[in-house]
């Protein structure tokens, strides 16, 4: 029984398939460049390329698979059929990477032609850039010039306020100028922002050092629409001026007649003369609208009797408060409007009563923005170790000073209380007599210092605070070369001065400091100058020759030197 169940168990094994024969080497490397395909596969396969690797995976797997359940036969056949699609794949890159490689100059000159794009844009932004720079540069380089030639002409006319307060601007606009400069250098650098605005300027209008105190100037610049004398077929024309007043010597009226423009109907005379006027007389302002100024315009002709063309007149009413008046006369017969006019100019030295106050509205460019690393400040250093330690001895010694005063003053009001006399100091040894003695002209010396006499309070020159302001910010600059901190007295006075130079500005602005007064306090100023500068000759030299120097710039600031 054992033997039969041992015979059938037998028949049912299957049988075991002979050994597989080793690889060949051709067929290991086959399979290795597979794998290595495999791996090495591209991103970006088409649906046949993947299709084909599809195929052939799934024909590696089966023939895996047929191999290891004995199956030879058939592992040999789905072998040859993924060679095929593995044929099939490698064909398929092939002509993809083909085609790619036949793109590719295509795509090289995309991108050429792309960054040829953006340079040019970039080249057009800072083309557009310089060109706004230059712009607001060349407004603000008009303003710094007009700003100039403004103050100038103020000084000279002695209007000194006014002067100051177009120099303060035009440095303001020359710092602008040199900041727009700097963007404008700076590749890349956004341009300021700027606005327009409207300026207002109050000048007063006169004509000193043309035209003198005791005189009218009167021009006779044209006519026009002359009609010829009747039975003359042309215009020669000359103009008669009358003044009704006397000159200084007392000859009335006063005639001057201009040269002959012959053959004209719109002659151009364009002469000028100058009639005396009395202005002593303070009857003249009071009665200056009954005072006439008259014009004839007559044809010339030889040896005969001038033919009258027409006639014009004005009174003297508005020279009492304008230094300057222009008119286009009306020329009359008799009453007839002749429908010519004649063109006529009166100026004075300056107005009979009043001044000549004009204002000029002038748009300008302010610039209300920078770049931040075109005018970021300076950090300032902070203050060394070894000053902020002798600082703080110094004032722990104060701080010890003061509690020794206050407790002494306990002690003597404690003393006065109980009626006894209070303790005495010690009496000093003859080394402390003698430290004290070497301190004493320290002291002194330090109380003559207490006292400031370059106080901001007492300038009020514009000059000299302008000078002050300048040592100031030099001292300050000096500290911070030194790599020591600003001291905060120094900091302070530079704010202080500056606060006002503001304030004189505005109140020149507002016309809360008017010319008169302010000269008459610079004026006071150089004589209190000077009195400090010879009552400290003796005692401090240095701030006598301070004051001397105070009175100097004050002294050339009103002779507009």
């Amino acid at each position: 029984a054992q033997a039969q169940a041992q015979a059938q168990a037998q028949a049912q094994a299957p049988a075991t398939p002979p050994p597989d024969p080793a690889p060949a080497p051709e067929a290991e490397a086959e399979k290795e460049e597979t794998r290595a395909e495999v791996v090495q596969e591209e991103q970006g396969p088409s649906a046949e390329e993947e299709e084909a690797l599809a195929r052939y995976r799934e024909c590696a797997a089966q023939a895996r698979a047929a191999k290891d359940a004995g199956e030879r036969a058939r592992a040999v056949q789905l072998l040859q059929l993924a060679k095929a699609h593995k044929a099939r794949l490698l064909r398929l890159r092939t002509a993809r990477a083909a085609r790619g490689e036949a793109q590719q100059p295509s795509a090289r000159q995309a991108r050429q032609h792309l960054q040829e794009e953006a340079r040019q844009e970039a080249a057009r932004q800072e083309e557009a850039r310089q060109a706004q720079c230059a712009a607001v540069e060349a407004a603000l380089r008009r303003q710094v010039a007009r700003w100039a030639e403004l103050a100038r002409a103020a000084k000279e006319a002695g209007e000194l306020p006014t002067a100051v307060t177009y120099h303060k601007e035009k440095k303001e606009m020359a710092r602008e100028l040199s900041l727009v400069a700097a963007a404008r250098a700076t590749p890349g650098a956004p341009p300021p922002a700027t606005r327009e605005e409207e300026y207002r300027h109050r000048r007063e209008v006169h004509f000193r050092g043309s035209i003198g105190e005791q005189q009218l100037e009167v021009a006779v610049v044209r006519a026009r629409g002359l009609a010829p004398a009747k039975g003359m077929a042309a215009v020669d024309s000359h103009v008669l001026v009358s003044l009704a007043l006397p000159d200084l010597r007392g000859a009335a009226p006063q005639q001057w007649r201009t040269r002959k423009v012959a053959n004209c109907a719109s002659p151009e005379y364009k002469e000028v003369f100058r009639f005396e006027l009395d202005r002593s007389k303070r009857s003249l302002a009071r009665y200056a609208h009954k005072k006439k100024l008259s014009f004839e315009v007559l044809h010339a002709r030889l040896l005969r009797a001038a033919l009258p063309l027409g006639r014009c007149e004005m009174t003297l009413e508005e020279l009492v408060s304008r230094a300057e008046v222009r008119r286009q006369l009306p020329l009359l017969q008799g009453r007839r409007d002749t429908g010519a006019v004649l063109d006529v100019r009166l100026r004075l030295c300056y107005p009979l009563a009043e001044k000549h106050i004009e204002h000029e509205v002038e748009r300008i460019v302010r610039v209300t923005g920078f770049p931040a690393p075109l005018h970021a400040p300076a950090p300032t250093p902070a203050p060394a170790p070894a000053a902020q330690q002798q600082e703080e001895r110094q004032q722990e010694e104060r701080q010890q000073e003061e509690r020794q005063q206050e407790a002494h003053a306990h002690a003597q009001a404690a003393a006065g209380r109980a009626g006894t006399p209070p303790p005495q100091a010690p009496a000093p040894t003859q080394a402390q007599a003698k430290a004290d003695a070497k301190a004493q002209p320290k002291a002194e010396a330090k109380v003559q210092q207490a006292v400031d006499y370059d106080a901001v309070q007492r300038l009020v020159s514009n000059d000299v605070l302008e000078w002050a302001l300048e040592e100031a910010q030099r001292e300050a600059a000096a500290a911070r070369g030194r790599g020591q901190g600003v001291p905060e007295e120094l900091a302070t006075r530079v704010q202080q001065l500056e606060a006002a130079l503001q304030v004189l500005v505005i109140q020149v602005q507002t016309g809360a400091l008017d010319e008169d007064a302010y000269v008459a306090r610079v004026q006071a100023a150089i004589a209190e100058e000077r009195a400090l500068a010879q009552a400290l000759l003796t005692t401090d030299r240095r701030q006598a020759q301070r004051a001397l120097l105070r009175a100097k710039l004050m002294a050339k600031e009103l002779e507009g030197e």
